[in-house]
């Protein structure tokens, strides 16, 4: 790049897009990997309890029930990661992304942010539980807590369960990149 310079100007270093992009690399890239990151332990966590309690199924009930046991659990699984888990990851992390760039969040003690989050994701978990699960959306049937308790328990259950993945991610991740 040619750069022509007047008396008594100084030299401005031509500004290199590819240079600029890979400068802010680690600061676009982490909270894609973070997300990502949360999906895929929430996922693997979640997948995990479903084989356990298959595999005690199998140990504790004849050969017909377990196969209906496993049918059972196989399309829980299937409803609870596509209405709920993924839905909620997918709201939640950007969200809080967002909020944390816009205020003085990252500013702020670990704890204050934890805090931040999991206020965030009990939030958006009211809103999976009142308004995605008892839809049909994707094709899936109606999921409706039966009483009060059992929206409240769904509400703690996803926001418990997206806190704790994204914890382990971001500690994941924080080992992964030397920090």
């Amino acid at each position: 790049m040619d750069e022509t310079m007047t008396e008594g100007t100084q030299a401005v270093a031509p500004v290199d897009a590819d240079a600029a992009a890979a400068d802010s690399g680690p600061l676009v890239r982490r909270p894609l990997l973070w997300t990502v990151g949360t999906a895929l332990v929430l996922t693997f966590g979640f997948l995990l309890i479903i084989y356990a309690l298959t595999q005690l199924a199998i140990g504790m009930r004849p050969d017909i029930e377990v196969r209906n046991t496993q049918t059972a659990l196989i399309l829980y699984g299937r409803i609870v990661l596509v209405k709920a888990l993924w839905p909620h990851v997918a709201l939640t992390a950007p969200l809080y992304l967002l909020i944390q760039r816009h205020t003085r969040l990252g500013t702020q003690t670990r704890l204050r942010q934890c805090a931040a989050f999991v206020g965030l994701a009990a939030l958006t978990a009211t809103f999976i539980t009142a308004v995605i699960l008892p839809s049909t959306a994707f094709e899936m049937a109606a999921v409706r807590p039966g009483n009060a308790t059992n929206f409240v328990a769904t509400i703690l259950e996803l926001t418990a369960g997206t806190t704790a993945a994204a914890t382990a991610a971001n500690w994941l991740l924080d080992r992964s990149l030397g920090r």
